[in-house]
């Protein structure tokens, strides 16, 4: 049994490891980067949401929504959760 749960762990670890490479290049790719924490908004950010991200890498692979939310907390992407428009990740392009 502790053999079994051994493999899974390594697979879940290696799940979110080429989740994290594939939403950081994508990321890099787009010139995004997190809303610095002074900007309440700016005009080069975006919102996107958790499956607008696996929307836009399904070509690539089939990716969790919960792992690609895990990976851009991890990379310091924040949440917008405005009472109009749309709620998602804080995405900017800095200048």
């Amino acid at each position: 049994m502790s053999e079994e749960m051994t493999m899974k762990e390594l697979n879940e670890e290696r799940t979110v490891n080429l989740t994290e490479a594939v939403v950081t290049a994508w990321l890099k790719s787009q010139g995004f980067a997190p809303l610095p924490p002074t900007f309440q908004a700016l005009d080069s950010a975006v919102v996107r949401s958790t499956d607008n991200i696996c929307d836009d890498l399904a070509d690539i692979c089939d990716l969790d929504p919960n792992d690609v939310a895990e990976v851009m907390l991890k990379l310091g992407y924040s949440l917008t959760f405005p009472r109009t428009g749309r709620h998602g990740w804080v995405l900017c392009r800095p200048k």
